[in-house]
């Protein structure tokens, strides 16, 4: 059962949008990962015992856990941008975009909420200059996050060949 149909149109293993999606779900999944368990097998903290792979990989766990639905999410929409992006290659500017919006937004909440508190005590002007940094901030990170996801997808489309309205998933 390597095939699911979506809008009639063929999902398998093969397709290289599918694939390129898989690898940008893997980045976001593992190079945390990664970096948090070379961080704590070199850490310099005092323990009882000596620090495995295998121990700081678990002891990063729960650390990594919550990465989870957020590479769900990046495996999503890279996959719809992927399937824009071989159909017409303007619309790479769209995942950036998105993500750079989707982090924006989800600062803006978290320091709505943050913030809730201080809107009585302080002038309405400088909290709303004080979310609009955290804001601009996070967007500007997403941004770059969006443009490092588009840029893998996009080279690995290319080894592929898989641009220009191609839909053959041979």
């Amino acid at each position: 059962m390597d095939e699911v149909r979506s809008q009639n149109v063929a999902i398998t293993c093969h397709d290289p949008a599918v694939q390129a999606a898989a690898v940008n779900g893997a980045l976001i999944l593992f190079v945390p990962a990664i970096l948090a368990t070379y961080g704590d097998y070199t850490s310099d903290a005092v323990r009882p015992f000596p620090p495995s792979v295998l121990s700081s990989a678990l002891r990063v766990l729960p650390v990594i856990l919550p990465l989870t639905p957020i590479a769900m999410l990046v495996v999503w929409r890279s996959h719809a941008h992927a399937r824009a992006y071989r159909i017409r290659p303007l619309s790479a500017w769209r995942g950036p975009c998105e993500a750079a919006a989707i982090a924006g937004v989800l600062a803006l909440v978290v320091m709505l909420v943050a913030t809730a508190g201080t809107w009585r005590r302080e002038p309405p002007v400088q909290v709303v200059e004080y979310i609009a940094i955290y804001v601009v901030a996070t967007a500007l990170l997403g941004l770059t996050l969006g443009i490092g996801l588009a840029l893998t997808a996009m080279v690995f489309l290319r080894v592929r060949g898989a641009t220009r309205g191609s839909t053959d998933v041979s």
